[in-house]
């Protein structure tokens, strides 16, 4: 039997849910995204929704109680020791800024991406009510070829 790797599992719900399935997830590997309570928008400090407040030192500075429990339980799954778990989870999760650029960098790259534009020397062109109207048009056509006029006078 052929086997095809379809993309990422994904698996989401809350943590009492999602840990029912650590047998089928024991040699995979996997990436924890804890997502905020609902309600809290991304970027607030933890603490500031009422939930256990994100230690500001010690081994797991920025993390919350509740959240590193959930860490431990996916290190141990994944039968990495939580100190080097720890230490791949917050390198991945870090942010990632984009490189600075001067002005010149910008304008060159900005020349490379319009050099791929064209005129298609119509106004309309890009107008969806008419590219939905083509489209409709050609779907509803069966693409068979008129019947030519007989020869026969």
């Amino acid at each position: 039997m052929d086997t095809y790797d379809v993309g990422p599992l994904t698996i989401e719900g809350r943590w009492e849910d999602v840990r029912t399935h650590n047998a089928e997830l024991a040699e995979r590997q996997v990436r924890l995204v804890v997502l905020p309570e609902s309600g809290q928008p991304y970027g607030e400090k933890v603490g500031d929704t009422g939930s256990a407040p994100a230690e500001e030192s010690g081994p797991n500075p920025g993390v919350a109680d509740e959240h590193l429990s959930i860490l431990r339980e996916t290190a141990a799954v994944l039968r990495i020791d939580f100190p080097t778990f720890m230490a791949q989870w917050k390198e991945e999760m870090k942010p990632k800024y984009l490189p600075q650029v001067s002005r010149e960098e910008l304008a060159a790259a900005n020349a490379r991406l319009f050099s791929h534009c064209i005129n298609l020397g119509d106004p309309g062109a890009l107008d969806n009510d008419r590219i939905d109207a083509d489209l409709a048009r050609e779907y509803g056509d069966n693409h068979e070829m008129p019947a030519r006029p007989s020869d026969e006078g």
